[in-house]
This record gives structure tokens, C-alpha cells and sequence, in this order.
């Protein structure tokens, strides 16, 4: 018999994901999957359009990193891209399908990233943030870098995220 591909922790109200490495044939799950992820925080259509061109996957645009896939019940529930960048592991994306935020896929992303941050050799794992997700980053331990406003994006405005690896970025 084979195992699911999930388990549903009911009294942790959690989803365990599988995870995977991206395959060319995912470019098109992806950028759907960014596209609604970044739509479900509240942002227009306009502001959508002008996002439409840096959320798109290609198998050329996967090629440049670590890109892992999070699926429950073999569905796709959410993506990381992590990339190395001057010594540090930079989150280029990571979106989590909109129906399962807060269900523990995003920390078992999150958990990969760690792991491929070592694996890169990263010293610290960079990202800018969408207002939205501010708050989960900081519960992963990624306290902001800034001191004053947050930078501009377009349409909107991101905060830098980082945490130091030390040889483990998992303290």
C-alpha cells in the first residue's frame, strides 16, 4: 500500500507536505500558483499586471536556483526559490497556495530553505518581504533589517529580511 502524500495533523490543524524538486514542466503550475498567492493578499488588478512579468516561471528561471515544490494529495500547495547571492541564500519566491495559508506549508518550505541554505554554504538567508507575509517571516526567526520605512516595490512596499546561517540556520 502506498503512504499518502499528506497527513492532516488534526490537533495542530496542520498539513504535512511532501517536497520535491521543481521539474521544467512545473513553470506553468508555478506562475499560476504566484499569480493567486500574491492576488489573495489584496492587491488589485493593476498592480497584478505589473507583477505579472517577475511571477512568471520559465524552465530557464528555475535553472537559476534551488526551487523546491510543497504538494498535498499530489496537488500543489506551494513553491520556494532560493538562490545563492554573494554568500547568502536569497528567497527569490516563495508562495503558498491561498486556501492553505497557515496550514504548516509555508514552514515546511521555510524548513527546505534552511536546509538548502546550508547546503549552499550560505552565511545568512536574505529576502524581501510583501506587507503580507511580514509576520510569518518574523515567526521563522528572520527579524527585519531596515531601521526605517519599508523600501518601494512596485505598486506597493517590502521589507529586508535576514538571518544569520552560523554554519546552522536552523537556531
Amino acid at each position: 500500500m502506498k503512504a499518502p502524500a499528506f497527513c492532516y495533523n488534526w490537533r495542530m490543524k496542520s498539513a504535512v507536505p511532501s517536497l520535491r524538486r521543481v521539474n521544467p514542466e512545473d513553470a506553468a503550475a508555478l506562475t499560476a500558483l504566484a499569480l493567486r498567492s500574491k492576488a489573495s493578499n489584496g492587491y488589485d488588478a493593476a498592480f497584478m499586471e505589473a507583477c505579472r512579468e517577475e511571477l512568471t516561471y520559465s524552465a530557464a528561471t528555475m535553472a537559476g536556483g534551488e526551487t523546491w515544490v510543497a504538494e498535498l494529495g499530489g496537488r500543489l500547495a506551494g513553491f520556494i526559490d532560493v538562490r545563492l547571492v554573494d554568500g547568502a541564500a536569497e528567497v527569490f519566491a516563495m508562495f503558498v497556495e491561498p486556501g492553505l495559508k497557515r496550514s504548516g506549508v509555508g514552514r515546511a518550505l521555510w524548513q527546505q530553505l534552511e536546509t538548502s541554505a546550508r547546503h549552499l554554504g550560505a552565511s545568512t538567508v536574505m529576502l524581501d518581504a510583501d506587507p503580507a507575509a511580514v509576520a510569518f517571516y518574523q515567526a521563522m526567526g528572520a527579524p527585519s533589517l531596515a531601521s526605517g520605512p519599508p523600501a518601494p516595490f512596485v505598486g506597493g512596499c517590502c521589507r529586508e529580511f535576514g538571518k544569520p546561517c552560523n554554519g546552522n540556520c536552523m537556531a
